[in-house]
């Protein structure tokens, strides 16, 4: 299984200081999944193998609380947040990560840090499979401020 995720997004600030800020952020995962499962049957006397493969591209919108805070003159942050959305009986998406920034310029920063978890379940019928998914691992991009 492949899974690529880039997440354009808006942050709204509730609390904004210097040293830092509280907010909701809002976002679109865009997630492009590809996957192929490869099994063996064993009958008497033979074996067959087949193969499946499947892709799909979704956007989830998600949103919850970001807290961010400055050191140096505003150069170096550290950024948490928690995001998640509800799919009304069909599954869920929950997130939260952790990022530390440099801002190279008051408008753009470069971001690193450490996915803690990323939980996607969407409920399955009886022509569709389930699909659980649970990522982590280290997170790396840019940053554009407008």
């Amino acid at each position: 299984m492949k899974n690529y995720v880039f997440a354009p997004g808006y942050r709204y600030d509730i609390i904004h200081r210097a040293s830092g800020h509280l907010g909701i952020l809002f976002q679109i995962n865009l997630l492009d999944i590809n996957a192929t499962i490869t099994g063996t049957v064993l009958q008497p006397g033979q074996a067959t193998v087949s193969t499946a493969s499947g892709s799909l591209f979704v956007p989830l919108p998600v949103g919850g609380p970001d807290v961010r805070y400055y050191f140096l003159n505003k150069r170096v942050f550290f950024d948490g947040n928690v995001k998640e959305m509800y799919f009304f009986g069909y599954g869920n998406f929950v997130s939260t990560a952790a990022t530390v920034g440099f801002n190279f310029s008051r408008h753009i920063g470069a971001v690193g840090g450490y996915q803690l978890g990323s939980h996607l379940a969407i409920h399955g019928t009886s022509s569709r499979l389930d699909v659980r998914q649970t990522q982590r691992g280290p997170t790396a991009g840019l940053e554009l401020n407008f």
